[in-house]
């Protein structure tokens, strides 16, 4: 009787110690923060004729558009990813024309840049020769030389020319490093990253400096890397950094990059170690905007485009004042990268839409929201309000829907518990100016640092982001930091549990009988085998922190439906607890005495 009281008080703390696996797991297995926010959702974002954006259709059949160049006399290069060739357009007489890439097995080219002779470098990812080439496109016949980077597990991305020696240099994503090609000699010269695995993407040079920026787009990192003293430098964000790619260095010598994995600009100010972000729209459909590569005009803004967003964002820091164009291409277009021409107007890929894509460097927005540049002052869980002006900038009436954004959550998604307005839609005559209020609650746990809250305003073709920065001080509580820590607690306690539980068996097993049939109890097993998963969940890597844009994530950059591993993972954790449950309720009615007769 004993016996089989201490076997159902087994299985009872089983099926505890389950349940609250099976919840961490499945409160794991989520991204934070994913309830809808308070307020219209952004209207779909269909083609209009009203759009600032012209596209070009490429007469060639899936030639995978990706990194483009700006070249004198209104021609545009740009590498096609999928064929393996080098695509010409000219803009004044809109004709398209390829260049193959004499490359055995065939070249993938990822990135270009022009040298100070006109020549045409570029990455090609081919596994069996990864190799950054130059092509001189006006010699006749064309010719092409390649240098082949000679490192195992080579993946060469981006490629920069410095105008100041015509030296080269390129970033090899994941043999962690960066290389340059001596422009006289032709001879490479690599130099590792600090950070192990730290997946350098693309490289910035900072003007009148020695100064070589670089993106970590897996370690979360930038980097500063001196071409003189061959002396890198990195630079941790105090507040999360998801995937870094683009990068671009303003007159000032702050450096501005985009999140990738997350949906956001990013400014660090070297001098003083800081970073601070400015939100896009709240992501819809995937689970970030993806902002990628980032270029700077004349004026001081950057333009970047939103591949999963399908977006092209332009962001003055001058009025921390976000606006964001629809791409009139149906679907998803995934544009990746871009530059400006020397007009300023900003030239982009569209990977899956299979065109070039021009907005002018004067496209305006129908709304202009205001912002507050002044940090305000909170502690973590603190409700504070603030209120930002819309007002119209057209000659007509425009209706508004409003929604909110916030750096509050890795991926941008924001909750009606954080971030409320006090009204969702309106309509702005011209030159009217209406005043929104904003409900700023940031979550208790959030640790300290400086957030970004914005407020999204759309006609449904544009969108345009005004901004609230918020000095959070986070504070210290026990509750919080059961919740932040209960998934490693529940599992330190169960690997305890279990290992008593093993090495008292063992103890009573060396005093009794032997039993060539002994099994570990089902019960062990299951504790076993759902700790192993939770520690398999916390170690997969957001998918996003391996995708730098090339190529797009399968089917052909359109959704990829369920995250199957996830929901695996989720029914597993459920099967658990239902298999435990099962177990108890067997025993229950094995061990109930049986009715007279």
């Amino acid at each position: 009787m004993r016996l089989k009281l201490q076997n159902k008080r087994r299985l009872a703390l089983t099926f505890v110690i389950i349940s609250f696996l099976s919840l961490s797991t499945i409160t794991l297995g989520q991204p934070y923060g994913l309830l809808k926010a308070t307020g219209s959702s952004l209207v779909s974002q269909q083609p209009s004729s009203s759009s600032p954006i012209t596209e070009f259709p490429i007469p060639y059949a899936n030639p995978g558009p990706n990194a483009i160049v700006s070249a004198p006399n209104h021609i545009f290069w740009f590498v096609e990813y999928n064929t393996g060739e080098i695509g010409e357009f000219n803009e004044t007489a809109k004709t398209f024309s390829q260049i193959p890439i004499l490359e055995t097995g065939g070249a993938i080219p990822a990135s270009l840049a022009l040298d100070g002779f006109g020549r045409i470098w570029f990455t090609d990812q081919n596994k069996n020769n990864p190799s950054v080439w130059v092509l001189n496109a006006s010699a006749s016949p064309v010719t092409f030389h390649q240098y082949l980077t000679n490192t195992s597990n080579s993946t060469p991305v981006f490629v920069i020319v410095d105008n100041s020696t015509n030296d080269v240099w390129f970033t090899d994503t994941t043999a962690n490093n960066i290389g340059k090609i001596d422009h006289l000699t032709g001879q490479i010269t690599k130099f590792t990253l600090p950070t192990s695995n730290s997946g350098p993407a693309e490289l910035a040079l900072q003007n009148g400096t020695s100064y070589l920026w670089v993106t970590e787009s897996f370690a979360n990192k930038v980097t500063r890397f001196d071409m003189a003293s061959h002396n890198f430098q990195e630079f941790t964000p105090s507040v999360s950094l998801v995937s870094p790619v683009g990068i671009a260095v303003d007159k000032n010598g702050n450096v501005w990059v985009s999140e990738h994995g997350a949906s956001s600009i990013a400014e660090l100010i070297p001098s003083n170690s800081t970073f601070r972000k400015y939100p896009t729209t709240q992501p819809s459909t995937y689970k970030t905007t993806a902002p990628a590569t980032i270029a700077i005009d004349k004026q001081g803004r950057f333009w970047f485009v939103e591949h999963f967003g399908n977006r092209v964002g332009r962001l003055d820091p001058a009025t921390g004042i976000m606006d964001e164009f629809a791409i009139p291409t149906s679907g998803l277009a995934y544009s990746l990268r871009n530059a400006l021409d020397p007009s300023g107007n900003f030239w982009f890929t569209e990977y899956t839409g299979n065109q070039l894509g021009m907005i002018p460097w004067n496209a305006t927005s129908p709304i202009a929201p205001s912002s507050m540049l002044a940090p305000l002052t909170m502690n973590a869980g603190q409700t504070v309000t603030s209120q930002i002006s819309l007002s119209g900038t057209t000659a007509s009436s425009v209706t508004v829907n409003l929604n909110v954004t916030s750096t509050f959550t890795t991926y941008g998604q924001t909750s009606a518990s954080e971030v409320a307005l006090s009204n969702y839609s309106l309509v702005l005559n011209p030159n009217q100016a209406k005043t929104v209020t904003l409900s700023i609650t940031p979550d208790g746990s959030l640790p300290s640092g400086l957030y970004t809250v914005g407020i999204v305003a759309t006609d449904g073709k544009t969108s345009s982001v005004g901004v609230v920065f918020l000095q959070v001080h986070g504070t210290f509580s026990i509750l919080n930091l059961l919740q932040t820590y209960l998934p490693a607690i529940l599992i330190a306690a169960a690997s305890v549990l279990v290992l008593t539980s093993i090495l008292i068996r063992r103890g009573r097993a060396r005093s009794a009988p032997l039993d060539s049939n002994t099994k570990l109890p089902l019960g062990t097993i299951i504790v076993i085998g759902t700790i192993l998963i939770v520690l398999a969940v916390q170690a997969i890597p957001p998918s996003t922190a391996k995708c730098i844009g090339l190529p797009p994530p399968p089917p052909n950059g359109q959704p990829a439906g369920p995250d199957y591993i996830g929901l695996g993972l989720d029914i597993g954790s459920l099967a658990f607890f239902v298999v435990v449950l099962y177990l108890i309720l067997k025993s229950r009615r094995k061990n109930k005495p049986s009715s007279p007769g």
